[in-house]
């Protein structure tokens, strides 16, 4: 069996404590497969909440299907220093965490014959999405546990050159676009089940790449990782309430409806060592009911364009996200 082994460094504090009874940080596999989890659903556009939960034990296991994916991670990192969790706060938020630039291997190979090569390709992609835009631990969604991928034997996922924010944009949508068009193409072939298409400026029953999802890269303006998560959270306070899915208040009505957050924020890094921040925002029709919100009035597209306008974001172009064909 072909193993695989893509080499990641670490971008940003990863608040991986509380995993045994010296409240250390320790690395596991595990972190890494849940986020693949995630974004391999997220790719998923079209297919019904059954179907989709049956795709995802056929490519990364359940009880039901069995393992289907082996992953580790090494070498066993335990980390012993602390960093502020919430950088953004005066009170003081220490936390056992994992620093960077540490680097590790993450190998997996796919177990069984059934659908070999589509799995390997499904997984892949998923594994390359968590690194890109997702991350480990916890205030993964807030810039923690941010990883960079360095090797993917020759898959096709690392980003390459980027030297500015730009440059960033384009590598980052052509590596997203990649990895989602091959999860989607890989789906479709086991299944034998086309997708539903979605009418334009609809969002999904669930959390996916859509015509109402949007990728955007914004400059930080510093190197250091703690910083850049301070300063995130200072840019996102003025929409924090709505954005977090918190009760708040609009000109015309109190908004009281609870809801999940749509907007996964990650760090990347530059060529110079610049770090900036990644905002994936992926809307679906719950989320946009509880807020009582309409796609386009949201108010993490306002937050986006507040960043596009004040801070010199990017908006990534990736069309094949929308794409169901």
């Amino acid at each position: 069996m072909r193993t695989r082994v893509y080499k990641v460094q670490l971008l940003s504090a990863a608040f991986l404590h509380r995993a045994d009874g010296a409240e250390r940080a320790v690395l596991r596999a595990t972190a890494f497969d849940a986020a693949a989890r995630y974004w391999f659903r997220a790719s998923c556009l079209g297919w019904k909440n059954h179907i989709l939960h049956r795709l995802e034990g056929e490519f990364l296991g359940s009880t039901e299907h069995g393992q289907r994916v082996s992953l580790r991670v090494s070498p066993p990192y335990v980390g012993r220093e602390r960093r502020d969790l919430l950088p953004q706060v005066r009170f003081d938020s220490a936390s056992a965490a994992l620093l960077p630039p540490l680097e590790a291997r993450i190998a997996w190979r796919i177990e069984g014959l059934v659908h070999r090569e589509e799995r390997e390709a499904a997984v892949g992609a998923a594994l390359a999405l968590a690194i890109h835009l997702g991350g480990v631990g916890q205030r993964s969604r807030r810039g923690a546990g941010a990883w960079q991928l360095l090797e993917d034997g020759g898959l096709g996922h690392v980003l390459s050159g980027t030297d500015d924010v730009d440059q960033f944009a384009q590598a980052l949508g052509r590596a997203v676009g990649v990895a989602v068009r091959r999860i989607r193409k890989q789906v479709r072939a086991v299944s034998g089940i086309a997708p539903d298409p979605l009418r334009d400026d609809t969002a999904p029953p669930y959390p996916a790449f859509s015509s109402c999802s949007r990728l955007v890269v914004a400059p930080l303006g510093t190197s250091d990782e703690t910083e850049a998560r301070r300063r995130i959270m200072e840019r996102l306070r003025p929409f924090r309430h709505p954005v977090f899915g918190l009760p708040h208040r609009t000109r015309r009505r109190r908004v009281d409806g609870r809801h999940a957050s749509p907007l996964h924020v990650s760090l990347g890094r530059l060529s110079d060592g610049g770090l900036v921040a990644i905002y994936t925002v992926l809307l679906s029709e719950p989320i946009l009911s509880a807020a009582g919100a309409q796609p386009g009035s949201n108010a993490i597209y306002r937050f986006l364009d507040h960043e596009r306008t004040n801070h010199g974001a990017v908006e990534v172009n990736a069309p094949a996200l929308a794409d169901t064909a």
